[in-house]
């Protein structure tokens, strides 16, 4: 009798797309450069306080400090994996749509604020949601508020993330949906291993598109 293989276990580095979107939002707010030793600098600022960031912004953290420290798995197979995951924007109410949104749904909610990150804001925005989380079995929502210095605009409060079966059709999707649309995002070769690429279409919906091979999924 041939022995049973051993199961491989999840590492718990391993980088995903709502991460890899927490961190960029994370990065951008603090106007730092992707891979610039500021990036390196500000993952380990996250790791040190734990309990000041969400799951994700931790995860994608781990990533940016890690990764290079072990080298890519050979040989391994595509990852054929497509998602469609809703990013609600709200006007100062995230938090209670969020936990509402728990109370309907159950499962496990992460919240973090702009105030939790020492941001710039006044007292009646520092509690505004910066990245949210909400897990609830098969069914993932992510939310934020708007940014303090920006218009909330009624049917521009929610974006698509579309994770793809491989990277030409990341870019592909992409030259379909820009068409008559803006680039906002141009597809390229991402921090966390990813194909990535953002776009708002021509009836103005905001996409993000990417493919996460199973070499930058091994990865930490």
């Amino acid at each position: 009798m041939r022995p049973a293989s051993p199961r491989p276990t999840a590492d718990p580095l391993a980088p995903t797309l709502p991460a890899a979107v927490a961190w960029t939002r994370l990065r951008t707010s603090w106007d730092v450069p992707a891979g610039s030793e500021s990036e390196r600098a500000l993952a380990a600022a996250v790791l040190a306080e734990p309990d000041r960031h969400s799951r994700d912004e931790r995860r994608a953290a781990a990533v940016v400090l890690h990764r290079r420290a072990r080298p890519l798995a050979s040989q391994e197979p595509a990852r054929m994996t497509t998602a469609l995951v809703p990013y609600l924007i709200f006007d100062g109410d995230c938090r209670a749509a969020m936990t509402f949104y728990r109370q309907v749904l159950g499962g496990e909610l992460s919240l973090s604020s702009y105030g939790d990150r020492g941001h710039a804001v006044s007292p009646e925005t520092a509690d505004w949601v910066i990245h949210g989380r909400l897990d609830a079995g098969p069914i993932t929502l992510m939310a934020s508020d708007r940014h303090p210095g920006v218009a909330f605009v009624a049917g521009n409060q929610m974006h698509l993330m579309y994770e793809l079966p491989n990277a030409d059709a990341v870019d592909r999707t992409y030259a379909t949906l820009a068409e008559g649309g803006e680039s906002t995002v141009p597809p390229h070769d991402a921090f966390w291993g990813a194909r990535f690429g953002m776009l708002r279409d021509r009836f103005g919906t905001t996409w993000m598109l990417a493919h996460t091979p199973a070499s930058a999924m091994a990865v930490a």
